[in-house]
């Protein structure tokens, strides 16, 4: 610790309040009303007074004109990630070679023109191989490339082009650029790590696959172009396969009709959003025995508005649609479902896990079903939205129990809540366990039975198994956003969380899960889907990436892009990651994931679905999501706005028509029998690049070879996929019926001995992603052909063994019976595949569309000019039908505006006759205004600003958001309400005929509004006016924003958050009395509500009544200690008035209840400086930074304060871990740079002022230190 012993040198008092960051009682400010609400807009308030006080209102929602700053940043040279802008020109490069070997005759000048003279290379025509499978169909080998060596061009491409003469047409090319470093500054040179997928068909007629990774360096031109001065290789896979593989056959098993051809965008597009669909596609498949027939039927789910489908097998190798025979076309929006007989009946129920509830479904008559809405009573309300089930029976009491997941999706520009910190988020909404009780009812029992523990993620799958190989299952939930649990299951009907102590924690976007015994030790192994992305690699490991943030969380950054993970079970309740040893994490975007054993060889392979969003538009937001919106996640639990504005910033540009990790294939790994696995998805057919969640696993056609159904969000939706292999093992299937078991025997261990082989299995319902495979077991034998003998541990801890099963059957097998029943596979079906449906992930929007809106809608309020001058209001026209039309602002441009009032004015008696007034609008301008001026038909004219409410009102009238297309129409009720719209052209007739049937009550509503019949069992579809008026006020329309606030109160008078908006609108506009009313009735509905009780303290303080704000305020801060406005707010007030000893006694007491937060220490200090208690202020300050040591404005005040006690050195230190922290944050570069200034270091000083000015050339308080500074 030293003393200032330097000479002063044109610097500013240590005691001045420029040293510090933030607010504080040491300078002064303006009375501000400064909303950070996206829906309304900043405004500042002036009261009449001299005081001077700003006060913070906020809002909780949020909306793209407050997201622009974000916005801009989606191309990476905006972004401070000077990596990631390299990156993007040699992902160009990239492309284009990709381009260039994919033609019709590979060739390599794309590369030679971006190789360096001076190129040092491996040889790709040189490598050592070793077999890694060399029996079956299946061949696998790894090769080693020789190591670098001094080489030309041309010697490198000669080597490359022998590389590739084994293809006959090089089908599939993907080059991921996975890493990216500078390597030197001058020259630059950059170092790169290049996955490589390469796919084609050999001139032998093989599907070959080559997966590796290439070590490039490149070397930038003076003309920006990239060279490449070293190729290095590292270890690639080889796969090839010999004859068919995985043929498609969906064509020739089933008709899926328009429903299931179209992917979710197309019906994004057509339907109304208050229908509930969405974007992510995420709807499961099951499958069961419906019928008793021992033939496995299946089930897909749908989002909302659309029923979901029933195929019944016909037992000849085709499926039917029972949809409606059944009654399960359910239309509620539906996340998975199970098949099960819960109440031993001999009957498969079917339990339906729709996004908003859970519903069972009794079979009554094979197949034939009938809801019981009153099975399931939760003793908490749920919290989030439903996504998976798994089923077992965890009491051993013979009955099946199930296990319920949940998430928080975003939902619109009102519903969201972001997981907080990303990389260990601990809010999300709770799980559940049910019991059954015997009688077709369920009790809830999360508490009761421990699965309490750390419930408070983000869940997307769960399953059980048996790890513990004692009798007892035991469940693994896969969560999102951080750690996973592993709840052991003790014996006495309670659970206990052990995943930290078993070694399975497994940080990461969990997906989902299965188990899978992958080396034949008997004990079930743990393998959790997660993502291995790209451009997440790329970043996390960039210096850029959370500067100064502890290296341990950093490193769980990056572990959330490590792909999916591998535990052996250790057999003592421990595990052990085999990860980078089995070589099976690199996938992509993970959903769902299952073993089976493909090629009857015994040993256990896996198969997982990949890809989130694949949109017409390529460019991918993946990059932009970790620069922008993980970038800005707090280290810690608690409120971060700019971590929410940018989560809603991709989340809106998602549903505009961006890509988010699309475009990606799904893996499939081959056992290699060693414990590892190799990448076989292109050699054996199942490389598939649809935007896959869900698949099904069964033996549809009793082949003795399991069938692969595969549910996608694109379309089509639905693929069926069956095992053609020529060369492939003996196997076994066994089905069990319990009869003191679960009659499923949902839970029961199988052991199958062949010779020195062994291999367990678990029976299961309810596992990977929305996913049910067939209860039938299914083992292959390889080579073996003697007798079979198994060992079963039944689900109530029974064990039974059975001798002398013959291979190649299918085995029926009865609890308690010593005997079994032995049935030969059906006879091989023809192999040849069916034409693979058109993929859909590039399809473009029809816009010429109709949709009937599922309830009626009242629009934002329409009062324009027509050509002559005169006004008219859309409202004048209540009690009567209204056709309202837009047009384009320029008719010989836009030919089909012309081609609709044309329409319109020749079809202007029907019209009348049908007593359906029109309302016509034309988008033009002033000098545009004469183009219909011709027409007989009153036109009516808007500016931009006047269309702007009702385009906002269409893009979020649907859920696929998009401008209006011109020309639009909307068909109006008799009360001004929407019923209709119409995209593109629409005849007079239609209009007329949709007017005189227009639906009246809700039901009607319902089935015109859907293109399906179906049961609907949720809450009514309505639509949401509290989001479009968040929508309207986001772009400054606060008149629609206003009526829209209103009709939500309207429709629901305990809708909170519209109170609270309204308020806030009055506020914004400085009408405090209406203010203060919405606001007083926001926080009575909701006392707990601090961002109401804050913008109530704002009116308060607004109007000068000090105390009652105080009041306000200290409310929302303890409802809320991260409550950073209401906190600066009374700080503020506080600082007027100069009370800093209240202001210090008031944060005391807020850091007794909650010590934990960093900004109540931080803002102790503030208060402890104005009193000169630097001592104390130093400790409250380095608590902050302990509890968050990201925060730039508690490091650069302890450097102030340090300042003040006359420790130079250490407060230079604290200013320069600051600038490390926040490289753009402008004070404590300042405060840094006039240290060294008064220290003599002017050069120092002016190289960091500079170096500031040169990324942010404009910022005025830099400017004005290094002029201060003067010349040299």
């Amino acid at each position: 610790m030293t003393k200032d012993t330097h000479p002063p040198s044109n610097r500013p008092d240590p005691d001045s309040s420029t040293w510090f960051s933030r607010r504080s009682f040491l300078r002064s400010g303006g009375i501000l009303l400064a909303l950070r609400a996206a829906k309304l807009r900043a405004a500042p308030l002036l009261p009449p007074s001299p005081i001077s006080l700003r006060c913070l209102a906020t809002s909780r929602t949020l909306y793209p004109p407050l997201l622009e700053r974000f916005l801009a940043k989606l191309d990476p040279a905006a972004d401070i990630f000077v990596c990631e802008q390299y990156a993007v020109g040699i992902i160009e490069v990239l492309d284009s070679w990709v381009a260039s070997i994919c033609a019709e005759r590979p060739v390599t000048g794309a590369i030679r023109s971006h190789l360096a003279e001076s190129l040092t290379a491996c040889s790709m025509a040189q490598f050592q191989a070793v077999p890694l499978r060399n029996s079956g169909a299946l061949y696998v080998e790894r090769r080693s490339f020789q190591t670098s060596q001094g080489s030309s061009p041309e010697k490198f491409l000669a080597g490359l082009t022998t590389y590739l003469a084994p293809y006959a047409k090089v089908e599939t090319l993907e080059l991921d650029l996975c890493g990216i470093r500078i390597a030197t500054t001058s020259p630059l040179i950059i170092d790169t790590d290049i996955r490589y997928n390469l796919v084609g068909k050999t001139h032998d007629g093989a599907r070959e696959q080559r997966v590796g990774a290439w070590k490039l360096a490149w070397a930038r031109e003076d003309t920006a172009k990239w060279n490449v001065t070293h190729w290095g290789a590292d270890p690639e896979l080889r796969s090839r396969l010999i004859g068919p593989g995985f043929n498609e056959i969906t064509s020739r098993c089933l008709t899926q009709g328009n429903q299931l051809s179209l992917g979710i965008d197309a019906w994004r597009t057509a339907l109304d959003g208050a229908t509930g669909i969405d974007v992510y596609g995420n709807h499961g498949i099951a499958v069961g025995d419906i019928d008793a027939s021992g033939y496995d039927s299946f089930y897909v789910c749908q989002p909302a508005g659309l029923p979901n489908r029933l195929y019944r097998n016909r037992h000849d190798g085709t499926l039917e649609d029972i949809t409606d025979a059944s009654g399960t076309g359910i239309l509620d929006g539906t996340a998975s479902a199970l098949f099960a007989d819960f109440q031993n009946r001999g009957r498969q129920d079917l339990l339906v896990v729709r996004t908003g509830g859970v519903l069972l479904f009794e079979n009554v008559d094979n197949g034939r079903f009938e809801p019981r809405p009153d099975a399931f009573h939760f003793a908490r309300l749920p919290q989030g939205t439903f996504t998976s089930a798994a089923i077992v029976d965890y009491n051993r009491d013979g009955l099946l129990d199930v296990y319920l997941c949940t998430y928080s999706y975003y939902k619109g520009l009102n519903h969201h809540q972001f997981p907080a910190p990303y990389y260990d988020a601990e809010n999300g909404p709770p799980n559940f366990l049910f019991r059954n009780l015997g009688d077709g009812t369920f009790e809830d029992v999360t508490v009761s039975s421990g699965m309490d523990q750390n419930n408070n993620r983000f869940s997307f799958a769960a399953a059980w198994c048996d790890c513990g190989n004692n009798g007892w299952p035991d469940l693994y939930v896969a969560n999102d956003f951080g750690r996973k649990n592993l709840y052991h299951n003790n014996g006495d009907g309670t659970f206990t969380d052990i995943a930290t102590k078993a070694g399975v924690e497994d940080y990461g976007p969990g997906m989902s899960v299965c188990w899978i015994d992958h080396d034949n030790d008997g004990l079930q192994d743990l393998y959790v889907a997660n993502m291995w992305l790209a451009e997440g690699n790329r970043i996390t490991a960039d210096d850029q990436f959370l500067p100064g943030v502890n290296p341990a969380i950093r490193a769980l950054y990056r572990k959330h892009n490590a792909g999916n993970s591998l535990y052996r079970n250790n057999g003592d309740g421990s595990f052990a990651d085999q990860t980078v040893h089995a070589g099976s994490a690199k996938c992509g975007w993970s959903w769902s994931c299952a073993s089976w054993d493909f090629d009857n060889d015994g040993w256990a392979d896996l198969y997982v679905a990949n890809g989130f969003v694949s949109s017409p538009d390529h460019y991918d937001l993946q990059s932009f999501f970790w620069r922008q919106v993980a970038q800005r996640s707090a280290t810690s639990a608690g409120a971060s706005p700019e971590y929410e504005l940018a989560w809603n910033a991709i989340n809106e540009l998602l549903r505009s028509g961006y890509s988010w990790s699309g475009y990606q294939r799904n893996v499939f790994f081959a056992n290699n029998r060693d414990g590892t696995f190799s990448e076989v998805s292109g050699a054996v057919g199942l490389d598939l690049i649809d935007d896959a969640r869900a698949f099904s696993l069964s033996d549809f056609d009793h082949d003795g070879r399991l069938e692969f159904v595969l549910k996608n969000r694109t379309g089509p939706q639905l693929r069926l996929f069956r095992n053609d292999l020529e060369d492939i093992g003996n196997s076994i299937v066994l089905r069990l019926t319990g009869h003191t078991s679960n009659r499923d025997a949902i839970g029961a261990t199988v052991t199958i001995e062949s010779g020195a082989q062994r291999q367990t299995k678990f029976i299961s319902a309810g596992s990977g992603f929305a996913s049910q495979h067939t209860k039938e077991l299914s083992f292959g034998l390889g080579s073996a052909s003697g007798p079979i003998s198994i060992s079963i541990r039944w689900p109530t801890g029974n064990v039974e063994r059975y001798d002398g099963l013959p291979i190649n059957h299918r085995i029926q097998i009865d609890e308690g019976t010593p005997t079994f029943k032995a049935e030969l596979y059906r006879p091989i079906p023809s192999r040849t595949a069916s034409t693979p449906p058109p993929s859909q992930l590039s399809a473009q929007v029809d816009t010429r569309l109709a949709t009937w809106l599922i309830a009626p809608l009242f629009g934002p309020p329409l009062k324009l000019p027509d050509t002559t001058g005169e006004i008219h209001q859309l409202s004048d026209l209540k009690g009567t039908k209204v056709l309202l039309t837009f047009l384009g602002a320029d008719c010989t441009a836009n030919q089909d505006s012309w081609r609709q009032l044309e329409q319109l004015t020749q079809n202007s008696a029907a019209f009348v006759t049908a007593n359906l007034a029109l309302f016509v609008v034309s988008a033009s301008f002033n000098e545009q205004r004469s183009a219909y001026v011709t027409s007989t038909l009153p036109i009516h004219v808007a500016t931009e600003k006047e269309l702007g409410p009702w385009n906002i009102q269409y893009r979020y009238l649907f859920d696929r958001r998009r401008d209006m297309p011109l020309p639009v129409s909307f068909l109006l009720d008799m009360q001004g309400a929407i019923v209709r719209v119409y995209n593109g052209l629409v005849a007079a007739q239609e209009v007329i005929t949709d007017a005189s049937s227009a639906p009246r009550t809700p039901n009607e509503f319902l089935a015109h509004a859907v293109p399906f019949p179906g049961p609907y069992y949720g809450a009514p579809m309505q639509h949401d006016y509290l989001a479009f008026g968040i929508a309207f006020s986001g772009y400054g329309h606060d008149q629609a924003a206003q009526s829209a606030f209103l009709r939500a109160i309207d429709a629901d008078p305990n809708n909170q958050l519209a109170w609270f908006n309204v308020g806030t609108t009055y506020l914004n506009r400085k009408l405090y009395t209406e203010a203060r009313k919405y606001l007083t009735e926001a926080t009575r509905l909701n006392p707990q509500d601090s961002d109401a009780w804050n913008n109530l303290g704002t009116v308060s303080g607004s109007e000068q009544r000090y105390d009652e704000a105080l009041g306000d305020f200290r409310h929302a801060a303890l409802a809320n200690p991260h409550h950073a406005n209401a906190i600066e707010n009374m700080m503020r007030i506080y600082q007027f008035q100069n009370r800093a000893a209240e202001a210090q006694k008031t944060l005391e007491e807020l850091i007794a209840t909650a010590p934990g937060v960093a900004q109540l220490h931080l803002d102790l200090s503030i208060t402890l400086v104005a009193q000169n208690d630097l001592k104390r202020a130093r400790e409250e300050l380095e608590t902050s930074i302990r509890l968050d040591p990201s925060n730039p404005d508690a490091t650069n005040n302890l450097g102030a304060v340090l300042l003040r006690l006359g420790m130079t050195d250490e407060a230079l230190e604290q200013f320069e871990r600051c600038r490390r922290l926040v490289p753009d944050f402008d004070r404590a570069a300042i405060n840094a740079a006039s240290l060294y200034n008064r220290r003599g270091q002017r050069d120092r000083s002016r190289e960091i002022l500079t170096a500031f000015l040169a990324r942010h050339p404009d910022n005025a308080a830099v400017k004005s230190a290094l002029e201060r500074m003067g010349t040299p």
